[in-house]
């Protein structure tokens, strides 16, 4: 008796008393290799494995379904030759239509190799699966390549010419080169100095601290190491991120204006958080200070009213008394509203901030209308007594 018949006496003739002395899983696997068998395509090697392996460690339970399994199983025949599958390993760029192209790993017949891809996939950029986990789909960028490369190559993976050209091309990179491309002096983009000269003038940019800062602002870099040093002006020059915070039990609104000037850092966008009214006029005080004591008396304008009630009264007087409502054109030094309340000529006026000063600490600040805005702005600070909670910490916070 060959396997063939065994199986079919097994699953078939013996059916029910096969469900019975097997486990669910085993028969279950049992009944899908014999419907191979009978099929077109026969089983593989590695099928033909499975069937006897079950039939060994289920040997004595099926010895009642036949008789003749002890030499079945220890001298197997086969009634045809086992199928021969290629194992299918292909590394390719795919085109997705209208969507962007992507990297493409084909992989059949191959268990080992997917589940390796599987233990990769925290390395990888957009990483997915599809077609019953035997295609995975990963974002073109430089870093998939040479990971991915780097993986496939070895396992002898068929690799698409392009792949390879891009590899190539990375690999030839070298640190010091990529780096030396962003230094100011090798930039001669002529829209980068065109935008860069609007902004200050070759004589003002030869200021170290003015070089640090609108490093950040025009994605170059220097030779020069950035130091953080000590002051107020140092830091906010010397950033590492384009959000920094500030503590204002450390540094007034004063210094921190008087900084911003330092810096060519105006037009500068006030955020005011949003609490009882009577607290305003502490913070309208408090600008106002610092606003003269910075030589700042005209182009200001204060962007929302409160109620007519005693103290709202007093809040708007002030604004009037002090011309603090200007209109918001090319020449507003100093623009100040609500968090979260942007007002709709802020999107169709060409007015932008060089810097923003966010004195809104609340957790959900980060996803109003003034945060989105804050976006466009390299250079936002945080101005409380706590850093604030809703991020976690930034390598640019200060004390």
């Amino acid at each position: 008796m060959n396997v063939d018949q065994l199986l079919h006496k097994i699953v078939i003739e013996h059916n029910e008393l096969s469900k019975a002395n097997l486990s669910k899983k085993d028969f279950s696997t049992l009944k899908s290799l014999h419907d191979t068998i009978i099929g077109s395509f026969y089983v593989t090697e590695s099928q033909g494995k499975l069937i006897l392996k079950i039939l060994k460690e289920n040997q004595k339970k099926l010895s009642q379904c036949a008789h003749d399994i002890d030499q079945a199983v220890s001298d197997p025949l086969w009634s045809r030759p086992f199928r021969i599958v290629e194992s299918v390993k292909k590394f390719y760029i795919e085109s997705l239509g209208a969507d962007d192209p992507c990297l493409t790993i084909e992989v059949m017949y191959n268990s080992q190799i997917r589940k390796m891809l599987n233990s990769k996939m925290t390395n990888l950029e957009e990483f997915g699966q599809a077609d019953g986990f035997k295609t995975f789909k990963v974002a073109l960028t430089e870093k998939n390549i040479t990971t991915l490369y780097d993986i496939l190559q070895p396992l002898q993976f068929d690799i698409d010419p392009a792949i390879q050209q891009h590899y190539d091309t990375i690999k030839s990179w070298t640190r010091a080169d990529a780096e030396h491309q962003f230094f100011i002096d090798s930039i001669a983009s002529k829209t980068f100095h065109k935008y860069i000269s609007q902004d200050v003038d070759h004589e003002v940019l030869q200021n170290p601290l003015i070089l640090a800062d609108r490093s950040m602002r025009y994605k170059f870099t220097t030779a020069i190491n950035k130091n953080h040093g000590e002051s107020l002006t140092e830091n906010l020059a010397n950033r590492s991120s384009t959000r920094i915070w500030i503590d204002k039990k450390q540094h007034s609104l004063t210094d921190l204006i008087s900084s911003l000037k330092t810096l060519r850092r105006l037009p500068l966008l006030i955020i005011f958080e949003i609490q009882e009214t009577s607290a305003f006029q502490d913070h309208l005080n408090l600008l106002s200070h610092a606003l003269e004591k910075n030589n700042i008396y005209n182009s200001v304008g204060i962007y929302f009213r409160l109620a007519n009630t005693q103290d709202g009264k007093a809040f708007n007087q002030m604004i009037a008394s002090k011309q603090y409502n200007k209109m918001l054109n090319e020449h507003t030094e100093v623009a100040v509203v609500q968090s979260g309340k942007l007002p709709k000529f802020f999107l169709k006026n060409s007015w932008t901030p060089m810097s923003i000063i966010n004195m809104d600490p609340r957790m959900g600040s980060r996803h109003g209308k003034t945060a989105v805005y804050s976006n466009c702005c390299d250079l936002v600070i945080d101005y409380a007594v706590e850093q604030p909670m809703t991020e976690t910490p930034r390598t640019g916070a200060w004390r």
